[in-house]
């Protein structure tokens, strides 16, 4: 076995040891950083790393914010919502939803409202990121009739969050499923 790595703070303190095959706590964030100059320190259960050429690649650290279910058309930080685009009264349940991943059910309710295609949820992030993901993959099923024939894109991709959109209206009474992965 190798022997440990010291590793140490700013100001010289230490924070902990790491071995091969090991694991390192350290409290807030860690950021390697060769010799060109990093933009400003990323937040909390980030790690930033940075090849010679100082291009920036972000990965989240595992437990981000959850996020939970919004109002209805709210655009609220760390909140999942429907739009009147899925109905006068849509309902969103959180299974499991983070920054960086997510799993909700989706539920049209007309109440007084037609469901049409168009922007039917808004994800809103619980922690901006730095700059806006490259990418969202998302799928969605009609889980109450076990059908997947849903055309859904994400469009709107910023820093703060992204938004669902279908091809076609979303039929009331019918639960669907949207799974989505943010990659920075």
């Amino acid at each position: 076995m190798a022997a440990p790595f010291t590793v140490k703070g700013a100001s010289g303190q230490e924070l902990g040891e790491w071995t091969d095959g090991g694991s390192l706590v350290v409290p807030g964030y860690i950021e390697l950083v060769d010799q060109s100059s990093a933009p400003a320190a990323p937040r909390s259960g980030r790690l930033r790393l940075y090849s010679s050429g100082g291009q920036l690649a972000q990965v989240d650290a595992d437990g981000g914010s959850q996020l939970l279910a919004g109002a209805v058309g709210t655009s609220a930080v760390g909140t999942i919502a429907g739009t009147t685009s899925a109905g006068a009264s849509p309902t969103v349940t959180i299974t499991d939803c983070t920054d960086q991943r997510g799993n909700f059910l989706l539920n049209p309710v007309t109440g007084g409202g037609a469901q049409a295609a168009g922007k039917v949820a808004v994800v809103r992030f619980a922690r901006a990121y730095s700059t806006a993901p490259g990418a969202v993959l998302i799928t969605m099923a009609n889980e109450t009739d076990s059908t997947a024939t849903i055309v859904v894109a994400v469009l709107a991709v910023a820093t703060t969050g992204f938004d669902i959109y279908v091809g076609t209206a979303l039929t009331t009474a019918k639960a669907y499923r949207i799974c989505y992965q943010v990659i920075p």
